[in-house]
């Protein structure tokens, strides 16, 4: 994991679980953080077993902090793509779903 920016554009995308995530984006030249949570969450700080359960509705999500000069959103999306091209659809873990998350 790199040391937070939050001074950097940054992406929030989910594909499997968020440590092959986090491990993916950390590698990509132009990446300055990276950080793993949950999104999308019906519930305040859920519970590892509400999260696993599916009640919470929550997905695994890594927040992805780039420099837009080293690297492009539409680079970020395009690894994204080929990214859950190849995780399996988990149809019981909904939590590991493949979801893409801009905020301006």
């Amino acid at each position: 994991m790199l040391i937070w920016r939050n001074d950097m554009p940054t992406v929030y995308l989910a594909g499997g679980c968020y440590w092959g995530v986090q491990t993916y984006y950390d590698r990509v030249q132009g990446v300055t953080s990276t950080v793993a949570g949950f999104a999308q969450s019906r519930i305040p700080r859920p519970t590892g077993e509400q999260i696993a359960s599916g009640e919470a509705g929550a997905v695994e999500t890594v927040a992805v902090a780039y420099d837009s000069q080293q690297v492009s959103l539409q680079t970020l999306a395009r690894l994204h793509a080929l990214l859950i091209q190849e995780t399996p659809a988990d149809e019981k873990n909904t939590h590991f779903r493949a979801c893409r998350f801009l905020l301006d």
